[in-house]
Formats: structure tokens, C-alpha cells, sequence
């Protein structure tokens, strides 16, 4: 018994004397001890969990567009603002970027199209990239009556979709974890850096904007951005009387809201403020010299015009060496596009991910009014990407099948 304690009391001092000569040499080197705990801790805590899970406790930066309608002018613009902000995303591996569509029915239906003929999903970035595109249309006539009661009595039709007010409300749509969001209209191209613009951000504001308050480009505190409610509601809308003339719109809200509430929002610097309709149009000639630095531009196209901006003459086509350069992006291909994200990657790259959350998604008994045609199209010749079916129920996917095999029938018999 005696002998087993000795034994053990050397044991004991051996391990005490080690650790304390391990302590000194690390002390000698300038090591502290609890960085290598820390690292030691980290190593294990990664190697247990899956590259996802500890994509997702990153950074993000989290950008948001809202979009209403099928029209075709629209959805090129998205591709193009969609193509500036990847290439011009998170360069490293250590920042998420989260891409929000909002959508109405319409909207909703035709981005899936696009975002399966983009064959973005499953291509390879060096940073996680996710894409969700998610159908607000359920909570569009609760976001209506909100924006009725602000102006009692009649008003004029605003002269933008109601998809345009989706900014105001994206706080009810986007997941708790999104912090701060940008929300960039279509027609915004990104020329610079992400990263840039988000060293700018004060947690304490409602929302950021430019000195020219253009809300084309704003950054909402998505987790605080409800209480901007609280401050709409103690505005006396009727007495803007601009708004009983043109309509009231989100700008004119926002705008209301800084008049009244200084303190509550925030500025961007003026390379992200380039905004034609909001001054920019003023010294468009000599635009590098009034601003030598880019991060966006935004060309202003919408006003009911159903066309792309680039498909019509402007700044851009006047001035080529710089409002012009847009067309980068707009000529680019998507398979050049997705290449240039992969060619950064050293290592390994991260797939993109698309998802499609649609709450609404119901197919009538009807044949004619069961999907649109284009979507119908896209399913026959096997090109749809089957992301919007995981939406279905097992019976909606049953009908599904069954009325696309009866289409199937008669298309083959007519060709007979």
C-alpha cells in the first residue's frame, strides 16, 4: 500500500514539475497559455460541427430587393444589380453574404425561372452565398391598410408598384438573425467592394440613407427597425401637401420620418450615394471629379416604364467611360460570371445556395389557372430547377404530376 502511494506521489510531482517547466518555456517565447486553449477549444468545436453550421456563426452582410410583377424590364435590371453585388461581394471566406428577394405572387414565380436559368445554385464562391427569395403576397392587404391609414382622406395613386413599400415591412419577412440590411432597388449596380460599405453602419440608427435621401439604397437595422412604426404613426401626413399631389411613397415616408426624427437615422458616405434622380443628373459630366470615388450607381429607371433603363438612351449612353460602364454587367454571361466567383477561391469553395420559401403555393382544379404558362413550359422541356416544388405538399405534387402527364398526352397527340 505504501509502495502504490509512492508511486503515485512521483507521478503526481513528475506531471507538477513538467506543466511548470511547459509554463516557463511558454512564458520565454512570449506564448500565452490560454491561447493555445483557445485554439486547441476552436479546433475541436470546428472539427464537431459541419462546414454550414460554422459558415453560419460568420459575419454576414445581408442585402435585400423587393419585387412586384412579372415585368420583363424589371427582372433584367434584378439580373444585372444581382450580377454587380456577387462579384462584388465578401472577399474572403470568413463573411456570409445573404441575398432576400421579396416577392409577390408574379414576382415570386418568375425569379424562380431566372435564378434556375442562372445555374447559380450549387456553383462555387469563396464565401457561403445564399439566396432567398420569399412570397410576401399573404401579407400584402394587412401592408396596404397600414399605408392607407397614414393619409385620411383621398390621395392619388403612387405612380410605383406596391413593391416599393416592401422596405418598409421587410423587417416582418426577414429572419431575427439579420442584424443590418441593405435594400438596393433593381436598378442599383454595385461598382465596388461590399465590405466597404458596411464599416460605415451605426447600430444606433433606424436606417441609413444619403444626404440626397434617395431610399433606393438604404441600410435598415432590421432587428430595431420596427419601432419605425412608433414614428410614422406621430406624422400628420395630410398636411404634406406634395403627397396629396403625386402620391405618397416609401421615400416620402422616410423622408417625413427624418424631418421629424433627425436623431433616429444615420448617413452614408457619398460613394454610396450616386443617385441620378436624387442630384446626380447635376454634374453627370463630370461625375469623377465631383466624385472620385464609386461604390454604387444608381440609374433611376421604373416610373411605370415596363423597359430596362440600359434599353433606353440616358447618362449612361452619353457617357460611356463612366455612367456607362454599367454594361459591363449587363453584357456579362452568367457562365462568365459564375466563373470569376469560383476563380477566387484558393481552396475550398462553398456552394451557393438557392432557396424558395413560398407560404402560398396552391394548385386549383383547374387545368388554365393551375401555374403560369412560362413555369408550365419549363417543367416539359426539364430545365425548371425543382427547388419551388419542395415547397409542394405530397397531394399538391400528386396533382401536379398528374395534370402535367395529361399536358404531356395531348401535346404528343397533337404532334401525331
Amino acid at each position: 500500500m505504501r509502495r502504490t502511494v509512492s508511486i503515485m506521489t512521483v507521478v503526481g510531482l513528475t506531471i507538477v514539475v513538467t506543466w511548470c517547466i511547459n509554463l516557463y518555456v511558454l512564458q520565454k517565447m512570449g506564448i500565452d497559455r490560454n491561447d493555445i486553449v483557445d485554439t486547441t477549444f476552436r479546433e475541436r468545436l470546428s472539427s464537431s460541427l459541419s462546414e454550414r453550421e460554422v459558415a453560419a456563426s460568420k459575419k454576414a452582410i445581408d442585402v435585400v430587393f423587393g419585387l412586384s410583377g412579372d415585368e420583363s424590364g424589371t427582372l433584367s435590371e434584378f439580373e444585372v444589380a444581382l450580377k454587380s453585388l456577387l462579384l462584388n461581394g465578401p472577399s474572403n471566406s470568413h463573411t456570409n453574404l445573404r441575398i432576400h428577394i421579396l416577392c409577390d405572387n408574379n414576382a415570386f414565380n418568375a425569379i424562380a425561372i431566372i435564378l434556375d436559368q442562372t445555374e447559380l445554385n450549387g456553383s462555387l464562391w469563396i464565401n457561403p452565398i445564399s439566396i432567398t427569395s420569399y412570397n410576401v403576397q399573404p401579407y400584402e392587404d394587412e401592408w396596404k391598410d397600414r399605408i392607407k391609414e397614414l393619409v385620411r382622406g383621398p390621395v392619388k395613386q403612387c405612380r410605383h408598384t406596391f413593391g416599393t413599400y416592401y422596405r418598409l415591412f421587410a423587417h416582418e419577412v426577414l429572419p431575427k438573425s439579420v442584424r443590418s440590411a441593405l435594400y438596393m432597388d433593381t436598378d442599383v449596380v454595385i461598382m465596388s467592394n461590399i465590405n466597404h460599405l458596411w464599416r460605415h453602419i451605426d447600430a444606433k440608427s433606424l436606417f441609413h440613407w444619403g444626404n440626397d435621401r434617395c431610399a433606393g439604397f438604404i441600410i435598415i437595422n432590421n432587428s430595431e427597425f420596427h419601432k419605425i412604426w412608433d414614428y410614422i404613426r406621430q406624422i400628420d401626413f395630410n398636411h404634406a401637401e406634395y403627397i396629396r399631389y403625386k402620391g405618397i411613397n416609401d421615400q416620402d415616408i422616410l423622408e417625413k420620418v427624418h424631418d421629424a426624427f433627425p436623431h433616429i437615422v444615420g448617413s452614408l458616405p457619398q460613394e454610396w450615394t450616386i443617385s441620378l434622380a436624387n442630384g446626380a443628373w447635376k454634374y453627370a459630366k463630370n461625375i469623377v471629379t465631383e466624385r472620385p470615388k464609386v461604390g454604387m450607381l444608381h440609374l433611376n429607371g421604373g416610373k411605370g416604364n415596363t423597359n430596362a433603363y440600359f434599353d433606353t438612351a440616358g447618362m449612361w449612353t452619353t457617357f460611356p467611360n463612366t455612367w456607362g460602364l454599367i454594361y459591363y454587367y449587363v453584357s456579362l454571361p452568367w457562365t462568365w460570371a459564375r466563373f470569376m466567383g469560383e476563380s477566387k477561391i484558393e481552396e475550398k469553395g462553398f456552394p451557393l445556395e438557392v432557396r424558395l420559401k413560398n407560404t402560398t403555393v396552391r394548385i386549383p382544379d383547374s387545368r388554365s389557372q393551375m401555374i403560369p404558362c412560362s413555369v408550365r413550359e419549363k417543367f416539359f422541356n426539364g430545365s425548371f430547377f425543382s427547388t419551388e416544388m419542395l415547397n409542394f405538399t405530397e397531394e399538391q405534387m400528386s396533382i401536379l404530376e398528374n395534370i402535367l402527364e395529361q399536358e404531356e398526352k395531348e401535346r404528343r397527340a397533337k404532334k401525331k
